[in-house]
């Protein structure tokens, strides 16, 4: 199947604004009338080499992201729960 210049254009607005390969399946069958595989939705985003952008986590400074994991490290477990492990390996496992 080959896609006009406008079709690529359209593909990569969509991942440009964060679309997921489901919702671009959707909408190249509701907008575009191309019915495609998910796999093939992703076939095609790596043939035309777009990529996803990772969404960026915002820390608002570090020293609070500090305080926030000591809080988390420093806090006491309950509950009373014990695991042993055998140190003797059965044979394949």
């Amino acid at each position: 199947m080959e896609l006009s210049d406008t079709h690529k254009a359209t593909i990569a607005a969509w991942v440009k604004d964060s679309k997921t390969v489901a919702e671009i399946q959707n909408l190249l069958r509701e907008e575009l009338d191309l019915s495609m595989t998910y796999m093939d939705v992703r076939f095609l985003i790596e043939d035309l080499e777009l990529t996803f952008e990772e969404p960026v986590e915002e820390v608002a400074d570090e020293a609070d992201a500090a305080d926030a994991e000591a809080e988390l490290v420093d806090e006491p477990i309950g509950g009373g729960v014990r695991v042993e492990v055998n140190p003797v390996t059965p044979p394949g496992a």
